[in-house]
Formats: C-alpha cells, structure tokens, sequence
C-alpha cells in the first residue's frame, strides 16, 4: 500500500469520527479504545490493523473499503 492511501484511510477515519460530531474521546469510549490509539491513527500511523479498520467500519456504517477508496 502506498503512502498516499495510507494518509487517505487516515484522513477518512479523522472525517467520519467528526461527520459523526463525535471527539476522539467519545469515539474512543464508544469503541473500547484509548483516545490516544484514535489519535494515533489518525494522526500518526501508516498503517492500522484489519481487524480495527472493520471496528471502525462496523460502528460508522460503511463498507470496509470505503475506508480505502480513494
């Protein structure tokens, strides 16, 4: 996977979390994660687990691959 989709996945995580109207904080609590995991990535990972991304996909109602669609 290439740099620039792994910014697009992250960026898109940081869009539907505040689509959503929803703080890292919340987003977290909702999801069982720390706020530092959600800010670290949407901020600073290059990569996030599969099993994740369908977490994050699963709670935001979209299909997995929209998380990596361009």
């Amino acid at each position: 996977m290439g740099m620039r989709k792994e910014a697009k996945i992250i960026s898109k995580l940081a869009f539907y979390r505040r689509k959503m109207n929803l703080s890292q904080q919340q987003l977290a609590d909702k999801l069982n994660l720390t706020r530092r995991q959600i800010q670290y990535y949407e901020l600073y990972s290059k990569t996030i687990p599969l099993e994740l991304a369908l977490k994050f996909s699963v709670f935001f109602k979209i299909k997995p691959e929209n998380l990596l669609n361009e």
